[in-house]
Protein backbone atom coordinates (compact mmCIF):
# COMPACT_ATOMS: atom_id res chain seq x y z
CA UNK A 1 0.00 0.00 0.00
CA UNK A 2 1.24 3.14 -0.90
CA UNK A 3 0.76 6.63 1.39
CA UNK A 4 0.92 8.61 -1.98
CA UNK A 5 -0.30 8.45 -5.40
CA UNK A 6 1.66 9.47 -8.87
CA UNK A 7 1.24 12.66 -8.71
CA UNK A 8 2.33 12.98 -5.09
CA UNK A 9 -0.89 13.39 -3.34
CA UNK A 10 -2.08 11.75 0.16
CA UNK A 11 -4.24 8.53 -0.34
CA UNK A 12 -7.37 10.23 0.70
CA UNK A 13 -5.61 11.31 3.82
CA UNK A 14 -6.10 14.88 5.29
CA UNK A 15 -3.93 16.34 7.78
CA UNK A 16 -6.10 18.03 9.90
CA UNK A 17 -3.40 19.59 12.39
CA UNK A 18 -0.31 18.30 14.37
CA UNK A 19 -0.97 18.33 17.94
CA UNK A 20 1.39 20.50 20.32
CA UNK A 21 2.47 17.71 22.82
CA UNK A 22 4.85 16.78 26.20
CA UNK A 23 7.86 14.34 25.62
CA UNK A 24 8.81 13.10 23.00
CA UNK A 25 8.25 15.89 20.12
CA UNK A 26 10.40 13.92 17.67
CA UNK A 27 7.62 11.58 16.60
CA UNK A 28 4.79 13.92 15.62
CA UNK A 29 1.25 13.76 16.16
CA UNK A 30 -1.95 14.90 14.36
CA UNK A 31 -5.27 14.43 13.25
CA UNK A 32 -6.21 12.50 10.26
CA UNK A 33 -9.58 12.37 8.11
CA UNK A 34 -9.45 9.61 5.80
CA UNK A 35 -11.51 10.21 2.74
CA UNK A 36 -12.07 6.93 0.41
CA UNK A 37 -8.65 5.65 1.69
CA UNK A 38 -7.27 2.58 0.72
CA UNK A 39 -5.83 0.56 3.20
CA UNK A 40 -4.94 -3.21 3.63
CA UNK A 41 -7.01 -5.34 7.06
CA UNK A 42 -3.71 -6.33 9.15
CA UNK A 43 -6.27 -8.06 11.75
CA UNK A 44 -9.02 -10.15 12.00
CA UNK A 45 -12.53 -7.78 11.24
CA UNK A 46 -13.69 -6.55 14.59
CA UNK A 47 -10.52 -7.26 16.69
CA UNK A 48 -8.28 -4.23 15.34
CA UNK A 49 -8.76 -2.25 18.81
CA UNK A 50 -7.22 -5.25 20.84
CA UNK A 51 -4.57 -5.41 18.31
CA UNK A 52 -3.78 -2.07 18.52
CA UNK A 53 -3.82 -1.73 22.21
CA UNK A 54 -1.32 -4.54 22.64
CA UNK A 55 0.59 -2.89 20.06
CA UNK A 56 0.72 0.18 22.12
CA UNK A 57 1.48 -1.14 25.46
CA UNK A 58 4.53 -2.20 24.07
CA UNK A 59 5.48 0.63 22.60
CA UNK A 60 4.80 2.62 26.62
CA UNK A 61 6.88 0.30 27.89
CA UNK A 62 9.57 0.22 25.66
CA UNK A 63 9.65 4.40 25.83
CA UNK A 64 9.47 3.99 29.41
CA UNK A 65 12.87 2.19 29.81
CA UNK A 66 14.50 4.46 26.74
Amino acid sequence: MKMRNKQGNLNGIEIRRLKEKLGTKELPTAELELHGSKATLISPEGKGVKYISDMLNITRLYNAVA
